[in-house]
């Protein structure tokens, strides 16, 4: 009896530590990506027009491999298109992972952002797996934590005049980008960040510092029953309200209306 016990301890044992080897946990962390993002500078120019932007996707695809471009392009009515995700990404999930990819694939991923996203669009979305890189110790792996885990991809056949969509995501980001022409839509998307600040060349980077700034200047101008109203809860606790592979989902409406909003609150809400 004692031997099955020792036998049974070991091959969980076993089994635990080979989860851990091809999950990557024991992989060292790959510092190209964050390198890379890190020091990618936009041009002062930027062609953004629906042919520059179906030329940029088709070039970065053009420098993968066979596998990898079977991992990052799909029909544009694919399943894969509704399993976009803001959570830590696994080993399941699809797209060009940046921690797989080389300099100049990183360079050709983050130039096609750069033609879709505004400028400062691009840096917000560029800046929120580098904060998400100070999650993690360190010299140490996380898996689904950090740069190298945010994933590309693209679906459909990007050309300027029938339509085609970019995905981003990884933890606290999801981008979902649909193109037709001059036609565009980020949605769903999500962007938020852990931590709220880093610094990143001796400068203070706070990715959502617009929006958070203007949130809370919009909640702190609220007085009396119009505030509690507002907020709905003290902490993030059992408020999340949507989230991935709920598209199409209209959560019950909770807070203050528009409607019930002074013109000057208005203006800040729309602002």
């Amino acid at each position: 009896m004692k031997k099955r016990i020792i036998i049974g301890i070991f091959l969980t044992t076993a089994v635990f530590f080979l989860y851990l080897f091809f999950t990557g946990r024991f992989a060292p962390p790959n510092p190209l990506p964050t390198k890379t993002l890190s020091s990618y500078k936009l041009p002062e120019k930027i062609d953004r027009s629906p042919k520059a932007q179906a030329q940029a996707a088709r070039d970065f695809l053009s420098l993968l491999d066979e596998h990898m471009r079977e991992q990052t392009q799909f029909p544009l009515d694919s399943p894969e298109r509704k399993k976009w995700t803001n959570h830590p990404p696994k080993h399941s999930e699809k797209g060009a992972r940046l921690g797989d990819l080389t300099q100049e694939q990183i360079e050709a991923g983050l130039h096609l952002l750069s033609t879709i996203l505004s400028k400062e669009g691009f840096y917000r979305v560029r800046n929120v797996p580098l904060a998400d890189d100070h999650i993690v110790p360190e010299g140490k792996r996380y898996v689904g934590f950090g740069a190298e885990d945010f994933r590309l991809v693209i679906f459909g056949e990007p050309a300027e005049d029938s339509p085609w969509a970019v995905q981003f995501d990884g933890h606290h980001l999801a981008v979902n980008i649909n193109i037709h022409g001059n036609q565009m839509s980020l949605s769903p998307s999500l962007i938020g960040t852990e931590p709220h600040q880093f610094h990143l060349d001796g400068e203070v980077i706070r990715p959502i510092k617009a929006f958070t700034d203007k949130a809370y200047a919009l909640i702190q101008s609220l007085a009396g029953e119009q505030k509690k109203k507002a907020i709905i809860s003290e902490t993030s606790e059992d408020t999340q309200l949507a989230e991935p592979e709920f598209d199409g989902f209209i959560p019950d409406l909770q807070g203050i209306k528009g409607a019930e909003l002074s013109s000057s609150h208005k203006a800040q809400l729309l602002g």
